[in-house]
């Protein structure tokens, strides 16, 4: 994944399937928390922080 690629709240939300329950929980609340963030840099600094997080969870390895 490229740094100019958007990621999206429903695109992060799909990713959760493959984590365990617990993660999955989780990362679902901090992901609608994410909504109440009104800047739209900030919050693709949060999705992308957190996509790192959530490959992390699944065992991937993060892309360089």
């Amino acid at each position: 994944m490229t740094e100019q690629q958007k990621l999206t709240f429903t695109a992060l939300q799909q990713r959760l399937d493959s984590l365990m329950l617990r993660d999955r929980l989780r990362f679902s609340r901090r992901l609608h928390g994410v909504k109440k963030v009104k800047n739209p840099d900030a919050q693709q600094a949060i999705f992308q922080e957190m996509a790192k997080e959530i490959d992390h969870a699944a065992g991937e390895s993060p892309a360089a």
